[in-house]
């Protein structure tokens, strides 16, 4: 079986040792609750991803050999620009992982959950991701699994940029097999997939070309950042009782 890729995690809603350590119970007081205490944050084993799309080329009004030309040039078009996107806001510094983990730290912290952040090695499926999950935070009592993908999408050809993140995570008991969250969330640009829940937000920063957007990456980071900690606190909601 090949190992866990990227976009698996997304599709199935899961988008070293404990790195880092987030969270603390508040003193006795009316507080939601959760159905868990200790919660370890799979922190994914791979580069976070960020895509420019091009949704809708302007010319599909055209013949049908016309339309199957323009597809083929906006995917090629959103493939380059995905790249020097990447290239220009860079992972390693952005890390939208990081920022919704943060951030739903601080929403669990009044149900006094502790959040553990867990360093993971790249592993042929769910089951052996949990093995190593349980040798790192043996005392941990739920695990999630979340994988993020920011995203500047054109929907009207090469008009304007705007933002969208689109997250998916999967929470699940430690030992046994009690699901308590599996789900794709979006926010900013709606993007095409129903089956993702649309957390509305509204991310102001546009872009009026591809060359306006590689030419302010603070901003374009900003909103990303801002559209994944909003994520992170409807998937607090989601388990909070």
């Amino acid at each position: 079986m090949a190992s866990l890729r990227r976009r698996d995690w997304i599709r199935l809603g899961i988008a070293g040792g404990a790195a880092a350590c987030w969270g603390a119970p508040l003193p006795t007081q009316a507080r939601p609750k959760a159905p868990f205490k200790r919660l370890a944050a799979v922190d994914p084993p791979f580069l976070e991803e960020y895509e420019v799309l091009i949704a809708m080329s302007p010319q599909l009004a055209r013949g049908t050999l016309a339309k199957i030309a323009d597809e083929v040039a906006t995917e090629a078009d959103s493939a380059a620009r995905t790249e020097q996107f990447t290239r220009a806001i860079d992972p390693e510094k952005t890390q939208l992982h990081d920022h919704f983990v943060r951030a739903l730290a601080e929403e669990l912290d009044e149900a006094g959950v502790k959040v553990v952040l867990v360093s993971v090695e790249p592993a042929d499926g769910e089951a052996a991701l949990l093995a190593q999950v349980r040798q790192h935070v043996p005392d941990a009592d739920a695990v999630m699994f979340a994988n993020v993908m920011g995203r500047f999408v054109a929907p009207h050809g090469l008009a304007e940029y705007l933002p969208g993140v689109m997250l998916g995570v999967k929470l699940r008991a430690a030992k046994g097999d009690t699901v308590w969250l599996e789900q794709v969330y979006t926010t900013g640009y709606r993007g095409l997939d129903l089956r993702a829940t649309h957390v509305e937000l509204d991310l102001e920063e546009r872009f009026m070309s591809f060359d306006s957007l590689m030419s302010d990456m603070t901003q374009a980071r900003a909103a990303l950042i801002r559209g994944v900690e909003r994520i992170a606190v409807e998937v607090a909601k989601a388990v909070l009782r």
